[in-house]
């Protein structure tokens, strides 16, 4: 059951990781709609205005992409195996299956009173599970990082670092670019 949880990689790749993934971008976007989580960095999320499905959209496809891409690049340089696209590509739209449940903390209705009460039981409580999803998703990225470059130890651990670092910043950027440029 662990496996399944934290490294699903073992038993699907490819095209089969790469259609579960997208589904699981599609409904978390799809729910983001009614509960208002942005998903505005490869690594973070957070409770905001309302939008339409193309933003909710757009910015989990931003931070799948510029993910997928760092990641690829970094396994390229690294790793002495030979690296299928497809299998970055699957492995890590699979990785973003935890969003869906960042995705319903927007529907806590404490979560809308942030700035009249910005301590809170209730809030702490919806930033903890936030948090774990977050750390459930660096997980997966790990281990789909780990199985799709076979990559191992302080390389593994080097290049992962600097992916998650690089893959924030690249996200945000592009993010705050479509925000201010595209009018959706």
């Amino acid at each position: 059951m662990e496996t399944k949880l934290f490294n699903p990689f073992v038993y699907v790749a490819g095209l089969k990781a790469l259609l579960l993934g997208i589904a699981s971008i599609l409904i978390a976007a799809s729910i983001s709609i009614f509960s208002g989580v942005h998903f505005d960095g490869a690594m973070d999320a957070h409770v905001g205005l309302s939008s339409g499905f193309r933003i909710y959209l757009l910015e989990n496809l931003i931070d799948w992409a510029v993910t997928v891409i760092i990641f690829y690049l970094l396994g390229l340089v690294v790793s002495s195996s030979s690296i299928r696209f497809i299998d970055i590509l699957g492995t890590f739209a699979l990785a973003r299956y935890p969003s869906i449940l960042s995705s319903l903390l927007g529907f806590f209705p404490f979560t809308k009173f942030y700035y009249a009460n910005p301590v809170s039981v209730l809030l702490m409580a919806m930033a903890f599970i936030m948090l774990l999803s977050t750390v459930w998703t660096l997980v997966l990225i790990f281990n789909a990082y780990k199985v799709s470059c076979n990559i191992k130890g302080v390389r593994l651990i080097c290049t992962f670092i600097i992916g998650v670092i690089a893959s924030e910043i690249l996200s945000k950027t592009f993010i705050i670019w479509i925000y201010q440029h595209l009018k959706l």
